[in-house]
């Protein structure tokens, strides 16, 4: 999940593994759900979704994808991968609407996204 730096700078930020810079625009790809959710989640508010996170694509908003990265999906091939019981889970344990779950999950259908990518369990597609 591509994630902006949108606090103070020119200070530059680091979490984890994570650190956002002058070189490298502020935006990392977060590939760990929990620190993306955190970062999504929790005051200042210092982070945000970059413009060019494929998830928005998919008609999300921020605090949408930060429920879904709770649910360990971080990427549109993720998001793609939903069927089933796994959807249901996913909706409940990020606590989302499962009709608007569907949805986003057509529309990474419509972006070549195949239904049975299969997704790792750090919440990305193989």
């Amino acid at each position: 999940m591509l994630i902006q730096y949108v606090g103070f700078r020119p200070a530059k930020r680091k979490v984890g593994p994570y650190r956002w810079e002058d070189e490298n625009g502020y935006v990392q790809d977060v590939t760990d759900a929990t620190v993306a959710a955190e970062l999504l989640t929790h005051p200042p508010n210092d982070f945000d979704l970059a413009a060019d996170e494929p998830l928005l694509a998919c008609g999300l908003s921020k605090h949408e994808a930060a429920a879904l990265a709770l649910g360990g999906i971080l990427t549109v091939v993720a998001l793609g991968g939903l069927s089933g019981r796994k959807l249901a889970n996913v909706a409940s344990d990020a606590g989302l609407n499962i009709d608007d779950l569907q949805k986003w999950v057509s529309a990474a259908h419509s972006m070549g996204v195949e239904e049975a990518a299969p997704v790792n369990e750090n919440g990305g597609g193989d």
